[in-house]
């Protein structure tokens, strides 16, 4: 079972997510899992509007893993490693799943703006449901 972290009452659905997409989009996590040692969430409109434009998904990676791999985040611009990594994962996603998807590489400092939103963590499953702080990179 995902760990679904709603930050309010009510559990995100990924309303604008069918099946089976839905279901690439947990095997998408587990690949991002292997890459970056955490497991992504999915965010935004796509967790409550019946046709989101897009499907944002996001990872949190601690920020001196991020700057190991990033250097600083104003670096982070077209054409950096940063911007072709998005796009790849983006790519890959997409061809996963046949949505378009918005992939982003996130450090806590952008992370933490969006800290009590909705979000439904993607990739997990029942068998490995081991503790999220478990896989961090720091």
């Amino acid at each position: 079972m995902a760990n679904i972290d709603s930050g309010t009452a009510g559990y995100p659905l990924a309303t604008g997510v069918g099946s089976p997409a839905i279901y690439y989009l947990h095997e998408f996590g587990r690949l991002v899992h292997k890459v970056f040692g955490e497991y992504p969430f999915l965010v935004g409109s796509a967790l409550y509007e019946k046709n989101p434009r897009d499907i944002d998904v996001r990872v949190e990676m601690a920020s001196r893993r991020f700057r190991e791999l990033f250097h600083e985040p104003e670096h982070c611009r077209g054409g950096s490693r940063y911007a072709v990594i998005c796009m790849t994962f983006s790519a890959l996603a997409e061809k996963m799943t046949g949505l378009s998807v918005d992939f982003q590489v996130q450090f806590p400092g952008w992370y933490n703006q969006h800290r009590g939103r909705p979000k439904l963590e993607l990739g997990r499953d029942g068998s490995t449901n081991e503790n999220r702080n478990s896989a961090s990179i720091s």
